[in-house]
């Protein structure tokens, strides 16, 4: 059992995380998260949790290209949080089985789906909350 003050130091370790991912998809251009993203849970999931249905948009953004849509953007840069957080304190394999599995924090959804479907304001909110959960373990 974890006592009271390894919890807290595990939830501090959690929000300095969150907090780096959060700065970094402030930062990073959209090129380098979706070069990111792409190298850490592959292009056809990268493609599909934003929204979309060809991957050849996605692998243009990573050569320069510009994202045509707002809500792609935020996703991107929602999606970039999450898996740079879990990647970095577990594994980019992890990101990627935490984005393509089920979640019960999430309605039983995958992140990759709730992101995918539903407005960015709401989804991005509720995929870092779950990612919260697995980065407190």
């Amino acid at each position: 059992m974890q006592r009271s003050s390894e919890r807290d130091a595990d939830a501090s370790q959690v929000d300095d995380l969150i907090e780096r991912a959060c700065k970094l998809a402030v930062i990073w251009s959209p090129q380098d998260q979706a070069r990111f993203v792409v190298e850490a849970i592959g292009a056809r999931m990268a493609t599909a949790a934003v929204g979309l249905r060809d991957v050849r948009a996605v692998r243009a953004w990573i050569r320069g290209g510009d994202i045509k849509q707002a809500a792609a953007e935020q996703r991107l840069q929602e999606l970039f949080q999450v898996v740079w957080a879990i990647s970095e304190r577990y594994s980019p394999a992890v990101a990627a089985a935490f984005v393509r599995g089920t979640n019960p924090y999430l309605g039983d959804r995958a992140p990759l789906i709730v992101l995918a479907d539903e407005p960015p304001e709401k989804s991005g909110p509720a995929i870092l909350a779950a990612a919260r959960h697995l980065l407190e373990d």
